[in-house]
C-alpha cells in the first residue's frame, strides 16, 4: 500500500476540501467531454457543500479524502453501506495522482469497511455490483468504462 491516508468528512471545513477537489477533477476531467454547462450542473447539484451535507446526514453517505504523505488531498471517495454490502458512488483523483495505485489503495480500504466479503461472491451477485476487486486489479459489470481502466487500474 502506498503512504495514503483515508480522511472521513465529518466537518464542514472537510467538506469544502472535497468542494474544492471536485471543482478542479471535474472541470479538467469532464468538460472536454459533456461540456462546461454540464459540469457547473453538476457541481452545483451533487458536489456542492449543501449537496454533500445532505447526502452526509439525510442519505447515509460516507466521504472520504485522500490524502497523501505530505499532507495534500490528491482525491476523494463516496460510499454507502448495507450490512456488509458497499456501494461505491464517487471515487475521484487528480492528474497528477492517477497512476499511482491510489485507486487500488481505496478499495483495500474499502474491503476493509465491507467486513471482507468474498469478491465470488460480488461476481455471482453481478447485476447488484457495479465494481470488484481481483487481485490484479478491476472488472467492471454491466457497463463498459474500459476508457476508464488506465487511471482506475493503474495501467
Amino acid at each position: 500500500m502506498n503512504e495514503i491516508s483515508f480522511i472521513e468528512v465529518t466537518t464542514g471545513e472537510l467538506i469544502q476540501n472535497v468542494v474544492a477537489l471536485a471543482k478542479h477533477i471535474w472541470c479538467e476531467h469532464y468538460t472536454p467531454l459533456i461540456g462546461e454547462a454540464q459540469v457547473s450542473y453538476m457541481l452545483a447539484n451533487i458536489q456542492s457543500p449543501e449537496a454533500i451535507q445532505n447526502q452526509i446526514t439525510k442519505r447515509q453517505y460516507h466521504y472520504y479524502l485522500f490524502q497523501d504523505k505530505e499532507g495534500a488531498f490528491i482525491g476523494y471517495l463516496g460510499f454507502t453501506l448495507s450490512g456488509k454490502d458497499v456501494f461505491l458512488s464517487k471515487i475521484y483523483l487528480t492528474l497528477e495522482s492517477r497512476g499511482h495505485g491510489y485507486a487500488r489503495d481505496a478499495m483495500m480500504f474499502l474491503e476493509g469497511i465491507a467486513g471482507k466479503q468474498d469478491h465470488a461472491d460480488c461476481e455471482q451477485r453481478e447485476p447488484e455490483c457495479d465494481w470488484c476487486l481481483r487481485k490484479d486489479g478491476f472488472f467492471e459489470s454491466g457497463f463498459d468504462c474500459s476508457g476508464y481502466r488506465e487511471w482506475l487500474c493503474d495501467g
